[in-house]
C-alpha cells in the first residue's frame, strides 16, 4: 500500500482535523472504543509514513515544516506531558515512534525506542507455550509491517 497521504487525510477529516479527539476525553488515554482505536492504529501507521509532508487531494504537496508541522510529531510532544499518554505510544506504538525520530534525524530517541519494541516483544514472545506455534507465527507476522 503506497496512499499513506489518502489514509492519512480520511483519519484527520473523521478526527475534525485535531489529533487530540484520539484520546478519550474523561480518561484523557486512547479510548477503547474498536473504530477509534482503529483510528489510532491508521493515524500512526500513516503519519509515520509521511516523513517529509503530505499530499492534499488537490495533488499540491505540502512539506512539514514550523507552520505545518507532522500531526504525529504534534501528538507525541503533547503526549510527552502525560505519563499514561507516553507509555501507552512507547508500548504500543514503538517502530512508528523510532521511524518518526529516524526521518527526524534523533538517532538516540530512535534507538531508545526500537530497544523499548525489542523488550516488549520479546517478553511477549517468552510468555507463549513452546508448543504454540499458530500463536508464535501470528506474533511475528505483528513484526511485519
Amino acid at each position: 500500500m503506497a496512499l499513506w497521504d489518502d489514509l492519512a487525510l480520511n483519519v484527520m477529516i473523521e478526527l475534525d482535523d485535531d489529533a487530540e479527539n484520539l484520546w478519550d476525553q474523561e480518561t484523557q488515554v486512547c479510548s477503547q472504543d474498536t473504530l477509534q482505536r482503529h483510528y489510532f492504529d491508521f493515524f500512526m501507521r500513516s503519519f509515520s509514513k509521511l516523513p517529509s509532508g503530505i499530499q492534499k487531494q488537490d495533488n499540491e504537496f505540502n512539506p512539514w515544516d514550523d507552520n505545518n508541522p507532522n500531526p504525529l510529531s504534534v501528538l507525541v510532544d503533547n503526549a510527552a506531558s502525560m505519563p499514561s499518554r507516553m507509555q501507552m505510544l512507547v508500548s504500543q506504538y514503538a517502530p512508528e515512534l523510532a521511524t518518526l525520530y529516524f526521518t527526524k534525524s534523533d538517532m538516540d530517541r530512535a534507538r531508545y525506542y526500537i530497544r523499548q519494541f525489542y523488550r516488549h516483544f520479546i517478553s511477549s514472545l517468552s510468555r507463549l507455550h513452546p508448543l504454540a506455534n499458530s500463536s508464535r507465527f501470528a506474533k511475528l507476522q505483528g513484526i511485519q509491517k
